[in-house]
């Protein structure tokens, strides 16, 4: 029998830290190493990393490199007033 090993993106946006307690720690007893197991939550990011990675792209396709590379270097991606400066034309030339 073949195993097709397959990765599933899931982003949480928390308003309430303390009404997401139960699920972070529902989260933490699931991440470990996939050996063996049916499935496992085997990578976890504390930022904004999926909408990091869609800027990235916008800003390449339009060839902006030194665009990207901000973009690449910004650390508080959760501020998104901080992200709106990034914000991409993607029509433009």
């Amino acid at each position: 029998m073949e195993i097709k090993t397959t990765h599933l993106t899931i982003v949480y946006t928390v308003n309430d830290q303390k009404a997401f307690e139960v699920e972070k720690s529902r989260i933490r007893n699931y991440f470990e190493s996939p050996d063996g197991k049916p499935w496992a939550i085997t990578s976890l990011s504390r930022d904004h990393e999926i909408k990091r990675l869609e800027l990235i792209e916008e800003a390449l396709e339009q060839n902006r490199v030194d665009l990207a590379k901000r973009i690449i270097r910004a650390i508080n991606l959760c501020d998104y007033e901080t992200l709106a400066d990034f914000d991409l034309d993607i029509d433009a030339d």
